[in-house]
């Protein structure tokens, strides 16, 4: 039972709000996209030209690459002969970027002069593909061998094999170089292994793994999972999943903003784009309306413009990013209602921690004497919502909504 000297001692330590609808939860502004580009057919993953003047677009069901100049946003030329294009990587600083295709085949583009400059084709459908950091080593799956190819980048010669899990389609490399990760979509797995001793390490995430995408040095991986709405982040320092975005609605591409500041996510089944800080993964409140089917993702021109691949629509849609000034005032307007819990003298520091990064909770104060903790809802979720989570955790006390009236229970 609580008592009216507790929730008294409360209202001292926080700025309470005196009317119900300060505290109203409020929906996140939507930006739509402002340009659509005509591609190919079934448009997926995007490469950004290190000088961020073009885009290259893989159109997975055609025979070639559109390229899209960012400054007139419209496509000025066509790469021909790829084989139903599916992932883009670069080969290190060099003017090279590979393209794996899933009719068996691999190009190196020049993407200087937009022009393919070798081709080598293999035995089975091809799927994500990943460089050495150096530029000097391929790995793309094999998707119905269960393998990832080993490749020299120079001669696109097969080097080694590595077994795979079922149904593999990303790819990823650690931060060492020394290990892969492979999206297993039809054993719910995530294969970690080492290519010098070939043995490998399972991660039971379930649901369906699929795309895999890196911060810059590689020590993060951004795994999507499609069934399980959620996304996944490796450290590839220690191989274990560190954190999960949770709340998607068939998540795509997880990508970082030119910046390293924003994660952008991709939501294929509700045609929205979220973005969440890319240091504490809290969700921000700018969302993008985009096309039909939406997978890829890229920010360019300074992070001005986001490029979206609409899978549906057979076509790119172009945002408009809003200033990093307009994004703090946004998220200032967008702040959350605060609540109160109490947890009981058993709960450890994990389990709040826990709770607290599940419902996007951001803490204000704390009354250790007392577990109580004052924290402000950054998730987007209702008051009503977050209090039922809470007050279902066998280590909560009570909670309630952080304010003047109606505490007494």
């Amino acid at each position: 039972m609580k008592t009216s000297s507790v929730l008294l001692l409360l209202l001292g330590l926080s700025t309470a709000c005196g009317q119900g609808a300060q505290n109203a939860p409020k929906e996140a502004p939507e930006h739509t996209q402002v340009k659509t580009i005509p591609v190919g057919k079934g448009p997926d993953a995007l490469f950004l030209t290190p000088d961020e003047r073009f885009l290259y677009v893989a159109n997975v069901e055609d025979r070639f690459i559109s390229v899209i100049d960012t400054r007139t946003d419209k496509v000025v030329q066509t790469i021909d002969g790829a084989d139903y294009p599916w992932g883009f990587v670069r080969l290190g600083e060099s003017n090279l970027v590979a393209v794996s295709g899933y009719d068996k085949g691999v190009d190196l583009i020049d993407f200087t002069r937009h022009q393919i400059v070798k081709s080598q084709r293999f035995q089975h459908n091809l799927g994500g593909i990943t460089a050495t950091k150096d530029g000097k080593t391929l790995f793309v799956v094999a998707t119905d061998a269960n393998q990832v190819l080993k490749l020299d980048a120079g001669t696109l010669e097969v080097q080694d094999r590595y077994a795979t899990g079922n149904g593999p389609d990303g790819v990823g490399v650690s931060m060492d170089g020394r290990k892969l990760y492979v999206t297993n979509t039809k054993d719910g797995t995530i294969s970690v292994i080492d290519m010098e001793s070939k043995k490998t390490r399972l991660l039971q995430t379930g649901g369906k793994p699929e795309l895999i995408h890196s911060n810059e040095d590689h020590s993060l991986l951004f795994i999507s999972n499609f069934f399980e709405n959620k996304i996944h982040v490796l450290d590839t320092r220690t191989d274990e999943i560190v954190h999960e975005i949770t709340g998607l609605d068939g998540p795509e591409e997880a990508v970082l903003s030119k910046s390293g500041d924003v994660l952008f996510v991709v939501n294929f089944n509700s045609s929205k784009i979220y973005t969440y800080d890319a240091r504490t993964y809290r969700k921000r409140p700018e969302v993008f309306t985009v096309g039909t089917k939406p997978i890829g993702v890229v920010s360019a021109l300074h992070d001005s413009k986001l490029y979206v691949s609409n899978y549906g629509d057979n076509a790119v849609g172009v945002i408009a990013l809003p200033s990093a000034a307009s994004s703090e005032k946004a998220a200032a307007r967008e702040a959350g209602p605060e609540l109160l819990v109490r947890f009981k003298s058993d709960a450890t520091e994990e389990q709040i921690a826990s709770l607290a990064s599940e419902l996007g909770l951001e803490q204000v104060k704390t009354i250790p004497a007392l577990n109580l903790h004052v924290y402000k809802v950054v998730s987007g979720k209702g008051l009503d919502e977050v209090i039922a989570a809470c007050e279902k955790q066998p280590f909560v006390k009570y909670a309630e909504p952080n304010q003047k009236v109606g505490l007494q229970r």
